[in-house]
């Protein structure tokens, strides 16, 4: 392949090693070929320090399955519970969300939002099992009244996701944030970006998956349970707690920058 691109990062990076310039390198991942690479190279420097920012919500497993940072010096989490995905000699610091966000002015307790668990290409069982869990809730709350619409994972085949959910797809996970709506899904990051929001979230069976959730949601139901769903939403109180806005990105950026030095 044509690593002219790398090749390029790493002698600049080198130049500023050689000079011994504290620097800081931020990395989206560090388990994909760039990535890995960049982690590795300077991940002895004694003055670039390689950040991974955590881009997901690591889910629980049993499998020995190596999460995103373990190659870099340091991780920016969006919740320091996270830890226990690292090894001992990663350090880990807390972020939040790493993007600006508010929590949410409005709530849309008639507006459902179900989260695609993932592409075809990852896991074809899964991949299915969860359709199948999601179309059964789509048609159970439609029935309902409830307007319902299927966020396809970005790893799905968006024509498939539109022709199953009859194009009642979005695109815009943040779009429907901002609408105050109500997002059930299984193990997926959105679930914990909109409780995080200060939305209503409701969590699918991951009884049949390797992975389990590793943060907490309104209600989690079985999947004999999923009757129960339509009652429970309609249960909802329309005010939620007061909810304390979240400090603005520039501030907690700096703060686990602090605590690297």
């Amino acid at each position: 392949g044509d690593y002219t691109f790398l090749n390029r990062i790493i002698d600049r990076l080198n130049l500023w090693n050689i000079d011994q310039k504290e620097m800081f390198l931020y990395l989206y991942e560090d388990t994909q070929p760039l990535g890995i690479v960049l982690s590795s190279v300077f991940f002895n420097s004694k003055n670039i320090h390689t950040i991974c920012i955590a881009h997901g919500y690591f889910p629980d497993t049993d499998s020995k399955l190596k999460y995103e940072g373990n190659n870099s010096n340091y991780n920016f989490v969006w919740s320091l519970s996270q830890a226990k995905f690292f090894n001992k000699d990663v350090n880990v610091t807390l972020l939040g969300l790493p993007y600006e966000y508010s929590m949410a002015k409005i709530l849309n307790k008639n507006r459902i939002i179900l989260l695609g668990h993932s592409g075809e290409g990852t896991n074809m069982f899964e991949y299915l099992l969860t359709y199948f869990h999601m179309f059964f809730v789509y048609n159970l709350l439609k029935r309902e009244g409830y307007q319902v619409i299927f966020k396809p994972h970005p790893q799905d085949d968006k024509a498939y996701a539109a022709r199953i959910f009859k194009n009642n797809t979005c695109p815009d996970l943040h779009q429907e944030i901002r609408k105050g709506s109500i997002f059930l899904g299984f193990i997926s990051s959105a679930l914990y970006e909109a409780k995080a929001h200060g939305l209503y979230t409701i969590g699918m069976d991951t009884g049949l998956m390797p992975y389990k959730r590793s943060f907490k949601v309104d209600k989690a139901f079985k999947f004999s349970e999923y009757k129960n769903i339509p009652k429970y939403i309609k249960s909802l109180p329309m005010e939620r707690g007061r909810k304390t806005e979240p400090d603005r990105l520039k501030e907690r950026f700096y703060r686990a920058l602090s605590v690297i030095n």
